[in-house]
């Protein structure tokens, strides 16, 4: 995990944007706050941070955050609030409403205020059956953080997603009650498409947020077919581009109706694809249904701080005496190890120097105080992924040209995409592309096996490239191995970033089928696709179904079914490589006669 410095970096988004800071904060925090985040004498809490990136129009998903136990405690909470609106468990909402009453310290103010009265406006619709009530905690709600929301136009003033999907509630309640008419509605609409156009130019935070306004819009406002089949697709590719699935399911119901009712020929395709998908959620996930209280909520990438410490005093063979020794008392560090305590700030930093790890409380794969790094990053990442090699290569040059290459951390990232992309040309073979990896593992790690600290996503990756080698040589013992290995550590972490670890997992659940071991791979498997849904990732979803049918195969179970479902998927997510194979492998062993669209 790498230390950023947020605070400029949340400064140098703002200032070219040419955004000030009075439009930037208003209704979360003072001017005068924010000035002490942009240069760095404090840190904003992770509710905040995640407002004032998502009103920036950048996804805070890229960077992780270091929490104490008591923030943590906030942040299970609403998680459980959350799973019980999308199961519908009206009951279980307002028992977590009440138990969750007490505002936690340590976080924003506003925006605990703000959900809390989020919460009792679903409670008041959905219990009471009283619309009134309802949209009056709604508007509470939404004009606590945009007290200008009647008026706005998506010219000048800010808004988050959060924010923007409050809204959307706050303007179905006005329809409800007859307080807005069609005329006005559409022109609210017409305002939020304009900003997310304009304003949001970070594709995740757009992808997580654009086809949320156009099932909106189309649910509360009359609209031409034809225009909302291009709201629709265009939705849709900016979910397949990212492989999220966020409203994916609600988008393909609604093109499929449209594109029905106007006698389009490609409808039998998303027909299928969404059934599949659909059928998947169904039956590793919450059932389907689309909500506009449904709250994607952002603040996952969080680690806890005492788990990091006490991993990193271990790495170092220090005792709790030795660590603390000129911080502070013995029996504070050990409260703070505990998750008893939050350590103060010139605490937790001297804490992490004495050990020295490279920290802070926020920190991403590269180090850096551009987000347009990450930027790059993504964009990079996503031509790799595509087969466009020679862009894929251009935006690594444009990368490293931006980032301190001084930095170790940065060298080892760069590096590692090089190897990746030496490897696709086919100039490399052999044990020297394992060599290599181990060459950069090095850089920041004497022996990754040995290390009691938890491994950074760059550190991972190489590790997941190694086993990748091996899969391909058919060495699933080694693979097993690797994997196991490197992942044992996370075992013992109370939060484990899917996005760190996952297609480790899938991986090694492959490693294990490979070997024979099928009920530790199904095992395993079963519990990667609900946590792929849960964290809205489509990337290994197809993957993830057909080795599950390969499982259920090996074990003379029924399994055409989950074939079928994955050829579906990666055709919806445009995995071509894999859609190919898994067309091919049904119709030799199941069907050849089958007839897919």
């Amino acid at each position: 995990m790498i230390k950023l410095q947020i605070g400029q970096m949340l400064y140098d988004i703002r200032t070219e944007m040419e955004i000030t800071q009075e439009e930037l904060c208003e209704g979360l925090c003072t001017v005068s706050a924010l000035s002490k985040y942009e240069n760095g004498t404090r840190f904003p809490d992770s509710l905040l941070f995640h407002a004032l990136m998502q009103r920036l129009g950048k996804s805070p998903s890229r960077i992780n955050i270091m929490v104490s136990e008591q923030e943590a405690v906030y942040y299970e909470w609403k998680k459980k609030t959350l799973d019980a609106i999308k199961a519908q468990r009206w009951e279980e909402v307002k028992a977590l409403r009440e138990k969750g009453h007490e505002e936690n310290a340590l976080i924003n103010e506003s925006l605990q205020r703000q959900f809390e009265l989020y919460l009792d406006s679903i409670i008041w619709d959905k219990l009471h059956h009283n619309q009134e009530k309802s949209y009056e905690c709604i508007g509470e709600a939404i004009h606590l953080t945009m007290p200008d929301i009647d008026s706005w136009d998506g010219k000048r003033k800010l808004i988050s997603g959060d924010e923007m999907n409050m809204a959307f509630l706050y303007l179905r309640a006005e329809k409800k009650l007859g307080i807005k008419s069609d005329a006005e509605l559409k022109k609210q609409f017409d305002a939020f498409t304009r900003y997310v156009n304009q304003r949001v130019d970070d594709v995740f935070e757009k992808a997580k947020l654009y086809p949320r306004l156009v099932c909106a819009q189309i649910y509360l406002v009359d609209m031409d077919v034809r225009e909302r089949i291009f709201l629709e697709k265009k939705a849709l590719s900016l979910l397949k581009q990212t492989r999220e699935i966020y409203d994916m399911p609600e988008v393909l119901r609604l093109l499929v109706k449209d594109l029905r009712s106007v006698g389009a020929e490609d409808v039998v395709i998303y027909e299928k694809q969404r059934a599949a998908l659909v059928e998947v959620i169904n039956e590793f996930g919450t059932p389907y249904t689309f909500r506009l209280e449904n709250w994607y909520d952002s603040n996952e990438q969080i680690c806890l701080m005492n788990e990091y410490l006490r991993a990193a005093r271990m790495q170092k063979q220090m005792t709790q005496e030795e660590l603390s020794e000129g911080i502070c008392a013995v029996e504070t560090y050990s409260r703070i190890e505990s998750g008893k305590r939050s350590p103060s700030k010139r605490n937790y930093l001297e804490l992490a120097e004495k050990l020295e790890v490279n920290w802070g409380y926020y920190r991403g794969q590269i180090v850096t105080t551009h987000f347009r790094d990450f930027e790059i990053m993504t964009k990079q990442r996503f031509a790799m992924l595509d087969d466009r090699l020679e862009e894929s290569e251009e935006y690594l040059y444009d990368l490293k040209k931006s980032l301190d290459m001084e930095d170790i951390e940065n060298r080892q990232y760069i590096g590692l995409q090089e190897l990746i992309l030496t490897d696709q040309r086919g100039e490399i073979v052999g044990e020297a592309f394992v060599e290599r990896c181990e060459e950069l593992l090095k850089y920041t790690l004497e022996d990754w096996r040995e290390t009691e600290r938890f491994l950074t996503k760059t550190e991972l990756e190489l590790i997941f490239q190694m086993g990748w080698y091996y899969e391909s040589k058919k060495e699933y013992g080694k693979v097993v191995y690797i994997l196991e290995n490197a992942l044992r550590k996370y075992e013992t972490r109370k939060y484990s970033s899917w996005y760190e670890i996952g297609l480790m997992k899938r991986m090694l659940a492959g490693g294990y089928s490979d070997l024979g071991e099928y009920e530790k791979s199904n095992e395993m498997m079963n519990a990667l696709i609900r946590e792929m849904l849960n964290w809205q990732d489509g990337q290994a979803l197809a993957e993830a179904v057909y080795l599950l049918g390969w499982n259920y195969e090996n074990q003379k179970k029924a399994c055409d079914d989950l074939y079928v479902k994955a050829f579906y998927l990666s055709d919806l997510f445009e995995n071509h490589m894999h859609h190919a194979i898994f067309q091919k492998y049904y119709e030799d062993n199941f069907n050849s006669e089958m007839q897919w669209y």
